[in-house]
């Protein structure tokens, strides 16, 4: 496996790959050389390139959406790509260009699940929404906007309410998640994206609402630690997203892990 990025969720999978027996790394790469003083030398990536890409099975970024526009079909003529900064993939013409890459090199473009809950019974049902709004609720200094622009930090403020593609615009770092539920059920121009900055609340806040053409209703509530722009348990949940991609864990969708 190799990793693009070495901030938390990066150091995290490193961990856990030199725990786990089934796994190996295959390089480790960060924009600054010097986060990676604890890597083993012969781990560490000085730059990306075909040659790296094709000594990993499977490349996880966790770095920034611009690695999947510069490097995604690249790696997919030699890996499994598991991008977990999905906002990237608002731009439809580079979805599909790795999604093409994909099938022309018997590559998988894997989505994460994430910090999203229900989303095997959300996917399954993906036919019959009629609507589907996912709310966040943050502090504003858990929020990174994509101009460097600061949030109000006296009041609570509705920063965006709309289309997903808008919001993945917007604060790419932060929104993932909208991204995942937005291919997995309606799509990023229909799927409804709410934000809210409330200051001063120690945990961040996901809601879903699906609602089915006859009826139906999946709703969904959860409240997390933050650390950074993700959530306490992202490592964990990158994981379980990784032993899905290598066979190791079994969960629904051929898509989304």
């Amino acid at each position: 496996m190799g990793i693009i990025g070495y901030g938390l969720v990066g150091r995290g999978l490193a961990q856990k790959i030199a725990d786990h027996d089934a796994f190996a790394s295959a390089f480790v790469y960060a924009r600054s050389a010097e986060v990676l003083a604890e890597v083993a030398p012969e781990l560490r990536a000085e730059f990306l390139d075909d040659a790296l890409f094709a000594t990993a099975d499977l490349v996880v970024e966790a770095a920034h959406p611009v690695i999947s526009e510069r490097f995604g079909v690249r790696i997919l003529r030699h890996a499994d790509y598991l991008p977990l900064s999905t906002s990237g993939l608002v731009d439809g013409a580079l979805y599909d260009r790795l999604t093409a890459a994909a099938a022309k090199h018997g590559h998988r473009l894997l989505l994460p699940h994430g910090a999203l809950v229900g989303l095997e019974s959300l996917i399954a049902g993906r036919d019959c929404w009629r609507e589907v709004t996912i709310t966040f609720v943050k502090n504003p200094i858990h929020l990174d906007a994509a101009d460097g622009s600061a949030l109000p930090t006296d009041r609570e403020t509705v920063v965006y309410d709309g289309p997903v593609r808008g919001i993945a615009r917007l604060l790419p770092r932060n929104v993932n998640s909208m991204v995942t539920l937005a291919l997995a059920t309606i799509g990023l121009d229909t799927c409804r994206a709410r934000l809210v900055a409330r200051p001063g609340v120690e945990r961040a806040t996901l809601e879903i609402d699906a609602v089915g053409a006859d009826g139906s209703r999946i709703t969904v509530h959860k409240e997390q630690p933050m650390a950074g722009v993700s959530g306490s348990e992202m490592v964990d949940s990158t994981w379980q997203s990784v032993l899905v991609a290598a066979g190791v864990a079994e969960r629904g969708g051929a898509l989304f892990v």
